[in-house]
C-alpha cells in the first residue's frame, strides 16, 4: 500500500496514541522519519541519470513498514541509531496500482541520528546493482540500431534526431501521418540467453501525442510473434516509464528476441510524432 494522504502524520499519531494508552507506561514515542526525493548515481556508460522513483519502500528490524510517498514525515517506532533501509519504488508497467520495489536498482542505508519525538530527515541515493546487466543501451548518439523495418513500408523508420532527447540530447523520432498510418521498428539484433525468472525490464524516456506501443518480436521454428505489452498514452513532455516483458518473453518459447515499438496515426491529425530516448533492457543476472 502505498500512502499518499497528508493527513498521514495525524492518522498515524491517533493509531500510536491508541497504542500508547493501551500500552501503559512502557509505550514509546516515534521518531518522524522524513525521505527526501532521492538521487541517482548512474555510471557515464549506464545511460543517462534520468530516473523517476515515484515511492519509496521502508524496512526497519527486517520488517517492511510499507511504501510511502516521499517528502510525509513517517512516525517509526525505533531507537536512535536504529538501522532503516529504503528502496526505490515505480510504477510497473506505467500503472499507478503496481508500486513496486524496483529490483534493478540498490537500496540506501541510514542510521536513525535523532531522538523519539524528533524528525529525522535523510536523501536517499540508488544506483544500478552491480549484477544488473545491460542487454540494450540506445542513447541514439551516434546514430541507432532501431532499425529492422517490421511494417515493411519504406517511407516509415525511426530517424535519430538531434536536441530532442533528455537534456536536449539526441532521441528516434517517429512521425506518422495518413498517407504512412502505421510504423513498427524493433532492435536490429536479436537477443538471447535471457532467466528463467525474475524481470526483463524494458526502460524508456519517452513523449508522443497518440498512443505508443512497447513490447517485442521474436523469432522461432514454428514462425515469428509480435507482441504488445502496452499502450503508452500521450506526454506532452518527456518522462520515464519501466517495463516488465518478462513474463511474456518467458511464455512465448521465441528463440530471440528484439525490443519494439508501434505507432499509429490517430486518424484525425495531419500527423502525430513520438520521440523515444535512453531505451534500455535490464535483467539481473
Amino acid at each position: 500500500m502505498i500512502f499518499r494522504q497528508p493527513a498521514i502524520r495525524l492518522i498515524f499519531i491517533c493509531i500510536i496514541s491508541f497504542c500508547f494508552y493501551g500500552c501503559g507506561d512502557e509505550a514509546m514515542q516515534p521518531i518522524y522519519v522524513k525521505i527526501n526525493e532521492p538521487e541517482f548515481d548512474i555510471l557515464t556508460e549506464q545511460g543517462t541519470d534520468y530516473q523517476i522513483s515515484h515511492s519509496y519502500f521502508m524496512f526497519h528490524r527486517t520488517s517492511l513498514l510499507g511504501g510511502f510517498q516521499y517528502g510525509n514525515e513517517i512516525p517509526v517506532l525505533a531507537d536512535p541509531q536504529d538501522e532503516i533501509q529504503i528502496f526505490p519504488g515505480i510504477r510497473k508497467n506505467g500503472l499507478r496500482q503496481q508500486p513496486a520495489i524496483y529490483d534493478m536498482m540498490s537500496r540506501d542505508i541510514v542510521l536513525i541520528d535523532a531522538l523519539p519525538g524528533e524528525t529525522f530527515e535523510f536523501t536517499p541515493t540508488y544506483s544500478y546493482l552491480p549484477n544488473v546487466q545491460f542487454r540494450l543501451n540506445e542513447d541514439f548518439e551516434g546514430g541507432t540500431a532501431f532499425s529492422l523495418d517490421l511494417d515493411e513500408n519504406s517511407s516509415t523508420r525511426l530517424i535519430v534526431t538531434e536536441n530532442v532527447g533528455y537534456n536536449n540530447s539526441a532521441g528516434g523520432v517517429m512521425t506518422v501521418d495518413e498517407d504512412n498510418p502505421l510504423i513498427e521498428v524493433a532492435w536490429s539484433v536479436g537477443l538471447t540467453d535471457f532467466p528463467i525468472s525474475g524481470d526483463v525490464i524494458i526502460e524508456l524516456t519517452y513523449k508522443n501525442d497518440t498512443n505508443l506501443g512497447v513490447g517485442f518480436f521474436g523469432t522461432s521454428t514454428s514462425g515469428s510473434l509480435e507482441f504488445i505489452k502496452l499502450f503508452l498514452f500521450p506526454s506532452d513532455t518527456l518522462t520515464k516509464v519501466y517495463i516488465d516483458i518478462g513474463p511474456e518473453m518467458r511464455e512465448s518459447r521465441l528463440d530471440n528476441f528484439h525490443v519494439m515499438f508501434s505507432y499509429q496515426h490517430d486518424g484525425t491529425s495531419t500527423s502525430n510524432q513520438a520521440i523515444i530516448d535512453d531505451v534500455k533492457l535490464l535483467h539481473l543476472q
